[in-house]
């Protein structure tokens, strides 16, 4: 599994209480609420709705059917730095070792690209040479060893994060101030309080929240 080296949550505990001191709410933050417990779950609900995660991975090691095409993508993305990939020929026996430099990568779609065969490196490497520049066909004979993912956090997704915990916040401190309840009803007599407090700041917040989510999903499937 691939280890995670980020050390922070895609938010903080200083980036709510700015956000929210823009509002005047600033009284409503402190380090009690916005604690590791409640990060930690705004990190998921972003993990979970987006089918992927916005923090840096490495030493990740994928192996790989060989398809016979020029290029393969990654399982993860972006690519960050590729360590090596090996390529293995398992009828002639043979291997090839790329080092980064010597590969075509566009990091944002996870693809890789073996570089054309020039005439100048048949003559100063024969041997790399006969396995072409395709992907031999194989079953898992192709190894890549990188590293992927983002640091920092990708700033939509940051301010996405900072109003997620926002809204509990507000969700929080508008129970409490109505404590818990919109209206009653006594003897067939009904009251209503109106709108649940800040009710149109945590539309508003949460409409640009599932742009995010949405621009930022992992939806599609993709040819490995």
């Amino acid at each position: 599994m691939a280890e995670n080296i980020n050390s922070t949550h895609y938010t903080s505990y200083s980036l709510v209480a700015d956000f929210l001191k823009g509002f005047n709410l600033g009284n409503i933050v402190s380090q009690d609420n916005v604690n590791d417990t409640l990060l930690s779950f705004c990190d998921s609900y972003f993990d979970s709705n987006c089918f992927r995660d916005f923090k840096l991975h490495s030493g990740v090691v994928e192996f790989h059917h060989g398809s016979g095409k020029d290029n393969i993508n990654t399982y993860f993305f972006p690519i960050v730095r590729i360590s090596r990939m090996v390529m293995y020929n398992q009828l002639l026996q043979a291997m090839r070792v790329f080092l980064d430099s010597e590969l075509i990568v566009h990091p944002q779609r996870g693809e890789i690209f073996l570089p054309p065969i020039y005439p100048a490196f048949l003559a100063d490497k024969p041997f790399a040479a006969i396995l072409g520049n395709i992907f031999i066909p194989g079953r898992y004979n192709i190894e890549v060893d990188y590293d992927y993912g983002y640091d920092p956090t990708p700033p939509d997704i940051q301010m996405a994060a900072t109003k997620w915990v926002s809204i509990q916040l507000l969700q929080k401190h508008g129970a409490f101030m109505t404590g818990g309840t919109s209206s009653r009803s006594i003897d067939g007599y009904s009251e209503s309080y109106g709108k649940i407090p800040y009710d149109g700041l945590i539309s508003m917040w949460m409409k640009e929240i599932d742009g995010v989510v949405a621009r930022n999903a992992k939806v599609y499937g993709r040819a490995i």
